[in-house]
């Protein structure tokens, strides 16, 4: 008796099925990728929420002081600039004084401005030597919620009154939080992308694969996490966070997948064929990467801590965006690149996925398990020299000291370390809910911290 015996056949999954249809409606699917991502970013552009300056730390005494300040003083619970002039001939002078007068006078006219200290009030805003002073400017809101239009003059008037014998800066946080860097390290890091995949891969198709997709992530994100401001208090600083976090996985989640598309067709596998090896298999591991960094992203939430909570949860949508668009924009990419994924290629930098006994890394790879305890050493001496810094490293919040020269805010900053000392710049606020009677221990209070060591 014959018996018949039939192959088992290995049931489609979804993957199977998205990078199959991927590949042969790659143009629709990039098409709905362009449309998706226009349309988010105008949601984003017209119904967006808006970033806040203001961290709160349930609990600590910074917050019990900054509440007592704005019940008690309503119109000074804004954040504050500073005016810095410096006159080598002294502040004091009568046209330098005049000319003082006359930017603290423009500066109160302007909207928002709830008041503007005369430098001349108080002897202490007027260094020793007599060149250098300083005026506070109170604003209503906090530094985040400034008007741009008025900020913008107050830097106008600023810098209209430089010269002749006078200088005049603008810092302090309000300065310090609405100036912008034009190229910031966003910038740098997709700039050091390039050169690392190009370098991975020495191909430019190769290259710009990854950083196309990676780039769609962020726009994807940013929107989503601008359109969530809308319904949490998201820090200011919250796309940087983002764009730092998005740069990597969004280049990461879809470089796995070009790398495993590159192999099969080494390989010597159809372009469909190399996408539904790559989908089902470097996919799966991009699913299970980011679910695992958006749920450490959530846990944040254990903290306690609203804003950090908040930087969690953008942390979580930029990976998840940068997931969904790397399993499907990624898939239609390569379809499009097809068989040219490896033109263009840069001078002795061009690597072919899999064994290949002829490449660079293979021959390195050789040499190391030759003698692996020389590479050990020496890479172990590369990174314990890169990893030195840390052993004298200095925690704290960065002020406007480590911006650039080019800001007001850093200019203003040294001006008045030049002036006033380092601890100008770093001034504590302390607040007392006085009781009646209580003014003779405030005193006692005040005499107590001035005997303080390192204050000034």
């Amino acid at each position: 008796m014959a018996t018949s015996h039939r192959r088992a056949v290995a049931p489609v999954g979804v993957l199977e099925r998205w990078a199959r249809f991927s590949h042969r409606h790659r143009w629709q699917v990039v098409g709905a990728w362009v449309v998706v991502l226009a349309g988010l970013l105008a949601a984003n552009m017209w119904f967006g929420g808006a970033y806040v300056s203001e961290f709160r730390v349930p609990g600590s005494e910074s917050l019990a002081a900054s509440d007592l300040l704005e019940e008690r003083f309503p119109a000074r619970a804004g954040d504050s600039a500073d005016l810095v002039f410096e006159a080598p001939a002294g502040v004091a002078s009568a046209d330098v004084r005049r000319r003082i007068e006359s930017v603290v006078e423009a500066v109160a006219r302007l909207d928002g401005v709830v008041a503007v200290g005369s430098p001349f009030g108080d002897p202490r805003f007027v260094s020793d030597d007599g060149t250098i002073a300083r005026a506070q400017v109170d604003w209503a809101t906090h530094s985040g919620d400034v008007p741009t239009q008025s900020f913008d003059q107050f830097l106008k008037i600023v810098d209209e009154a430089n010269g002749s014998g006078l200088r005049v800066e603008a810092g302090g946080d309000v300065v310090m939080q609405n100036e912008h860097i034009a190229f910031g390290s966003e910038g740098c890091g997709l700039l050091a992308a390039v050169l690392i995949l190009l370098i991975a891969f020495g191909s430019v198709i190769a290259m710009g694969v990854p950083l196309g997709v990676a780039i769609f992530a962020l726009g994807a994100g940013f929107s989503a996490i601008g359109l969530a401001a809308n319904f949490a208090n998201f820090p200011a600083f919250s796309p940087q966070f983002a764009a730092m976090i998005g740069i990597g996985v969004g280049i990461d989640y879809s470089l796995l997948i070009v790398t495993r598309f590159r192999e099969g067709l080494h390989a010597g596998k159809s372009v469909e064929e190399s996408i539904v090896l790559a989908v089902t298999t470097s996919g799966r591991a991009v699913i299970f990467a980011g679910m695992v960094v958006a749920v450490a992203f959530l846990g944040l939430f254990l903290m306690g801590v609203p804003f950090v909570a908040a930087l969690g949860t953008a942390g979580a949508i930029i990976v998840t965006c940068a997931v969904l668009v790397g399993l499907t924009l990624t898939p239609a990419a390569l379809s499009l690149a097809g068989r040219h994924i490896d033109r263009l290629r840069a001078p002795f930098l061009h690597t072919t996925e899999g064994v290949d006994p002829n490449s660079t890394w293979y021959r390195l790879s050789e040499a190391i398990q030759r003698h692996p305890l020389p590479y050990f050493l020496v890479t172990a001496v590369v990174l314990l020299v890169l990893a030195a810094p840390a052993l004298s490293m200095d925690l704290g919040f960065t002020d406007a000291g480590n911006t650039p020269e080019s800001q007001h805010s850093r200019r203003a900053y040294d001006l008045l370390t030049k002036g006033f000392g380092p601890g100008f710049n770093g001034t504590l606020i302390v607040v007392v809910d006085v009781a009646e009677g209580g003014s003779e221990r405030v005193e006692a209070l005040r005499a107590a911290i001035a005997g303080a060591e390192n204050v000034a």
